[in-house]
């Protein structure tokens, strides 16, 4: 991967990440957010899919994130990752310069995917403490809120911490 195509993917990934440091809190959806929505920026596609409380994460072509979500009265959207899947891993992987056949490509629970991540980090001289780091980031059983609205095929959601909006376009 050339250094262009690392540094396009990296401001998503980190818009992944933030999406994955979510629990889960209450136990209704809402209806108008079914279905596929879609950003493209900086020739990466950013694609959330959203169906009946259950939802996947995909970055350009490439499954990254799956779980459940749940919404409330107040436009609240919160959502509550179960899964990884291994290109991300790879994709993460990769970024750190590694070649690494460590993830297949296959859906790990977020235990199975920390547990395969750590040595990997490890063999390429990470520190424990930046390996935990890492992880803390990137997996927490923190709550976080994402306000939202949906205005026909718009779907804008606000991130809490700086306040920028992300705004999804359905297919």
């Amino acid at each position: 991967m050339d250094k262009k195509n690392i540094c396009l993917k990296i401001p998503v990934i980190a818009l992944v990440l933030g999406f994955m440091l979510v629990g889960s809190v209450g136990a209704q959806t809402d209806n108008r957010i079914n279905g596929t929505w879609f950003l493209y920026e900086d020739e990466t596609e950013l694609e959330y899919r959203f169906t009946n409380g259950n939802y996947e994460i995909i970055i350009s072509g490439l499954m990254m994130e799956r779980g459940t979500y749940t919404t409330n009265n107040n436009n609240v959207l919160t959502l509550n990752p179960t899964h990884i899947h291994g290109t991300f891993g790879s994709l993460l992987i990769e970024i750190f310069g590694l070649k690494s056949s460590a993830f297949e490509s296959r859906w790990y629970t977020k235990n199975e995917f920390i547990l395969i991540l750590i040595p990997v980090l490890s063999e390429i001289g990470i520190t424990e403490s930046q390996i935990n780091d890492i992880v803390s980031e990137l997996i927490s059983s923190e709550s976080m809120i994402y306000p939202y609205s949906v205005d026909g095929n718009t779907l804008i959601i606000t991130k809490p911490e700086d306040k920028s909006v992300i705004i999804l376009t359905k297919k």
